[in-house]
């Protein structure tokens, strides 16, 4: 019996260091994260530049900003001879690197496949880009589409906030807003006319909308439906 009780306190013993080194490689882990975050948001990166913009608050006036910006992923389009790279900043500072979620995409840089051209898409990095794609995907494309939130403000619900649609050739050409302060896009495709074709709300208001390819003009009227102006009559 004696022997078996020192076991029990030898195994109780080896149980509590046990116990001791798994909570201290937890407690290690978690500072050399917090500390690694710390050190990667304050040590300088040859990658990383600032620069100053200025944005426009709420209330009409203009507000200088600093922001940290890097370059980001950079993608091809084929029949436009042109490369798009993607100029982001980290939505959270404290985050560690640039990743996908964590990143404001402020402005496009344009480069020619034959490196004579190389110009931003917007002159300011006031903006946050949503979206920046071909129409229809794939080699065959006839246009880029861009959504873009002008004057980003991070204080903005997303769901409030206001989208703007831009349309451009090919080669990053002929950069034209066709929309401005749209609540939401429900579909914007190129139809078999080759036309594109944008359906969208704002203001309470269905609107269908066809633009030229060719010109980025709008052909025709706009369909209008105002859904405030549609109630139902109640039937007995």
């Amino acid at each position: 019996m004696e022997f078996k009780s020192k076991f029990d306190k030898l195994i109780k013993i080896l149980d509590r260091i046990a116990i001791t080194i798994i909570l201290g490689t937890i407690a290690i882990s978690i500072v050399f994260v917090f500390g690694y975050a710390i050190y990667d948001h304050f040590k300088h990166k040859s990658d990383e530049i600032t620069v100053k913009t200025t944005a426009v608050q709420k209330d009409g006036k203009s507000k200088k900003e600093e922001l940290v910006l890097k370059i980001g992923d950079v993608d091809r389009i084929l029949n436009g001879n042109l490369y798009v790279a993607h100029i982001e900043e980290k939505s959270d500072s404290y985050n560690v690197g640039y990743r996908v979620g964590n990143t404001v995409l402020r402005n496009i840089l344009l480069i020619s496949n034959k490196g004579d051209k190389t110009h931003l898409l917007f002159d300011t990095y006031a903006n946050k880009i949503t979206t920046f794609h071909t129409l229809p995907e794939g080699d065959d494309s006839k246009i880029i589409i861009c959504y873009y939130v002008k004057n980003y403000n991070s204080d903005v619900d997303e769901k409030d906030e206001k989208i703007s649609l831009m349309m451009l050739k090919p080669d990053g050409s002929q950069q034209t807003t066709i929309l401005d302060g749209i609540d939401r896009v429900l579909k914007a495709e190129i139809g078999k006319d080759n036309h594109l074709h944008v359906i969208y709300f704002k203001n309470g208001k269905l609107i269908n909308a066809t633009y030229s390819t060719d010109d980025f003009k709008v052909i025709n009227q706009p369909a209008i439906f105002d859904l405030k102006d549609s109630m139902l009559e109640q039937m007995n």
